[in-house]
């Protein structure tokens, strides 16, 4: 039998949970907080952490100290913050890699991209698109999957490597569309790629529109097709590959604010708050337009609920296309 002592423990018990979780919320941030970068310096994770950073430190009153931690496709930086002490002062400026293609390209994952990390904030997008070499007879995706079928030994496509961004959704660009031959070239990063897209030695690529803009806009390549639905502000004709009757080919490299499962939901809260504030600067706002970074603010929760369809949707184009890595 319960004993009326025992019912008021337990609820004063909970009294004090609720009030420790409402002081975290209050209290934090009260020393600086680590993102960590699972890449290298220089790359558009890495710009998009520090523009944040900068953004939040002073609404939060502390440091955000970006740290990078580079190494097999972000998954030593991933594995690293889901460790990390569920406080607050950890935290993780996750990636479609890390989260969504990692879990089905590398055997072992030291980490669960869902069960290990509770999402703070989706941030922002790079779309990408299908581009091809400016001489190429198809000046529209109808054209080119007509030419690409009609090649009995294929139209040859790039890619920055195997089980690359570009390499998985050219693979998923393909299985939606019914073209059975499309040959493979993987080159080390986009650099190689575009010259022998600009050389004319390569046909197609689906790349990140940050790569290929300026030979976009000056005529050396040519822009079928946005991989999204929705079309984007730097390129306003060009069309979106759900609208010229190509669906499900969303190939954006996304950024996610994660934080180590455990953290206090008072002090994701108070984190969420932050990156919405930052985010909604003109300064902020123009640095990542500069960069052909979209905009796309979602709270944690819509993220976890994409967050599995992510994973099965790039773990079906993986074992369909049988990547390697």
């Amino acid at each position: 039998m319960v004993s009326r002592r025992h019912v008021i423990a337990g609820s004063l018990v909970l009294v004090g949970s609720a009030l420790t979780g409402a002081a975290e919320g209050q209290t934090y941030p009260s020393r600086p907080v680590t993102v960590v970068v699972p890449y290298p310096p220089g790359g558009s994770v890495d710009v998009v952490a520090r523009i944040l950073s900068d953004a939040m430190a002073a609404d939060l009153g502390a440091n955000l100290v970006v740290e990078n931690r580079g190494g097999a496709s972000g998954a030593l930086g991933s594995a690293a913050v889901s460790r990390a002490a569920p406080d607050g002062y950890t935290l993780l400026l996750g990636t479609q890699q890390t989260h969504a293609t990692n879990p089905s390209l590398l055997e072992n994952l030291s980490y669960d991209p869902v069960k290990d990390f509770v999402p703070v904030a989706g941030l922002a997008v790079i779309p990408h698109l299908l581009v091809t070499r400016k001489d190429l007879s198809a000046s529209t995706v109808a054209d080119f999957v007509a030419l690409a079928k009609s090649k009995a030994d294929g139209l040859t496509y790039g890619s920055t490597g195997p089980g690359s961004s570009s390499h998985l959704a050219m693979e998923l660009f393909r299985k939606q569309t019914g073209i059975e031959e499309l040959v493979h070239v993987p080159f080390r990063g986009a650099g190689p790629l575009v010259q022998e897209l600009l050389g004319g030695r390569i046909d197609v690529a689906i790349i990140s529109v940050p790569t290929v803009l300026p030979f976009i806009e000056t005529g050396d390549l040519r822009a079928l097709a946005v991989a999204r639905d929705k079309r984007i502000e730097r390129l306003p004709a060009v069309p979106t590959t759900t609208e010229v009757g190509v669906p499900g080919v969303d190939a954006d490299a996304w950024f996610v604010l994660f934080a180590p499962v455990g953290t206090p939901a008072p002090v994701v809260e108070h984190l969420f708050a932050s990156v919405s504030k930052a985010l909604a600067q003109p300064t902020v706002q123009q640095k990542l337009a500069e960069q052909s970074i979209v905009l796309e603010l979602r709270p944690g929760t819509a993220v976890m609920e994409t967050l599995p369809k992510e994973i099965q949707k790039w773990a079906d184009v993986v074992k369909a296309a049988g990547v390697r890595t």
